[in-house]
């Protein structure tokens, strides 16, 4: 038998029951249409907002001065060794040539940087092409770069593969080592051409702030 002959439809003439279950479908859809229009209006928004304001810009970077220095040499500590005679330097370097600390300050007379590295410093890869870009840029200043705390087979592979411009050597016996103090490497000393200590300076230097060193301590 077919259900759909005993159905009855709805008499539109009765009353409808308040209590009910309400018509949800048709609220439904009135809350799906007011979403549409308030996402529609968001979007108008921030389009609008967009062309009148244009494209955002991008934040200020410090100047690069800044950025690379972070402080200025004449803010730094200068080390014990600060003003006193620098210790005697007497070393054969990888190149043959013996370089002479008192025979420079006589003869030559350029202020020095002097740079105490080792092959196992990673900061000092990192550091030494910088100097050797500030060292081209200054041949009115004696570089020299000594490695201490090594073994001489790792210092000179390290020296061929490196390629830097001015002297290396290494510091077999200890002696220069113990004379200029140092925690850690990359250690620098500066020492002015009449052969006293401007400045020491522990850790990894980049070549802006060496620069400004250079200007600072020998200018």
């Amino acid at each position: 038998m077919d259900d759909r002959t005993n159905s009855t439809p709805p008499d539109p003439s009765e009353p409808v029951d308040p209590d009910g279950p309400p018509d949800v479908a048709p609220l439904s859809r009135r809350i799906g249409r007011l979403a549409i229009i308030v996402a529609g209006a968001v979007v108008v928004a921030l389009g609008l907002n967009a062309v009148l304001l244009g494209p955002e810009e991008p934040a200020a970077e410090p100047p690069a001065d800044s950025a690379e220095l972070g402080i200025s040499p004449a803010e730094m500590p200068r080390g014990a060794l600060a003003g006193e005679p620098a210790p005697t330097i007497r070393l054969v370097m990888f190149d043959g040539a013996t370089f002479d600390l008192a025979e420079h300050v006589a003869k030559d007379g350029r202020p020095i940087v002097l740079n105490f590295w080792a092959s196992w410093c990673f900061p000092c890869r990192t550091e030494m092409p910088e100097f050797d870009d500030v060292a081209r840029a200054h041949p009115e200043v004696q570089f020299l770069g000594i490695a201490v705390e090594d073994a001489v087979g790792p210092a000179r592979e390290f020296a061929e593969e490196i390629q830097v411009s001015y002297p290396l050597g290494i510091d077999e016996s200890g002696a220069i080592s113990q004379a200029y103090p140092h925690v850690g490497l990359p250690t620098t000393y500066l020492i002015n051409g009449n052969g006293t200590v401007a400045r020491q300076v522990q850790g990894q230097l980049n070549g802006r702030l060496l620069e400004a060193m250079i200007e600072f301590d020998f200018g």
